[in-house]
């Protein structure tokens, strides 16, 4: 009787360290770079000099992320520029052909064809962590409804255009 406590127990330890390990998001990113992404990098850091030269963009199995540093402070007019701009992109056929087609889809969602979230994330302290976001579904053929969250305050809707 109390070798199977003893066993219980450590069932319970085993599957109580197994919860928190899933809820703390072991999620793994993989880097992404293609033709169309390196000329979007350098035509965002031509177009806006407060970025820091590496923009990072990453997947996982459910999302894809562009992730920006500012050099200096930026106004919010300039910081939603930097979203409409990823926008613009992730909108167009070369994203969908060389990224989503191309590359996600290879590795995820091979049968389903399930589309990522996209997220911008936004660095304004050079911290190494994102002080914003702004998270887009794909719906309606494309990533047209945008919401912006600071991880303090439920995320609200955004109009980029």
């Amino acid at each position: 009787m109390i070798r199977m406590l003893g066993m219980r127990k450590k069932w319970l330890g085993i599957l109580l360290i197994g919860s928190m390990m899933l809820l703390t998001g072991c999620t793994s990113y993989d880097s992404l770079n293609s033709p169309s992404l390196s000329t979007f990098r350098k035509d965002m850091l031509a177009e806006f000099p407060n970025l820091d030269k590496k923009i990072s963009v990453r997947m996982a199995p459910t999302q894809l992320e562009f992730i920006y540093t500012l050099k200096a402070q930026a106004n919010a007019e300039n910081k939603l520029d930097i979203v409409r701009q990823t926008s613009r992109y992730i909108n167009g056929s070369s994203f969908q052909k060389e990224i989503i087609d191309g590359i996600y889809f290879d590795k995820y969602s091979k049968q389903d064809h399930k589309y990522p979230n996209i997220s911008v994330s936004i660095d304004t302290d050079r911290d190494g962590s994102a002080n914003f976001e702004y998270r887009a579904d794909f719906a309606q053929g494309g990533y047209v409804s945008w919401w912006f969250t600071d991880y303090k305050n439920a995320p609200i809707p955004v109009k980029l255009e």
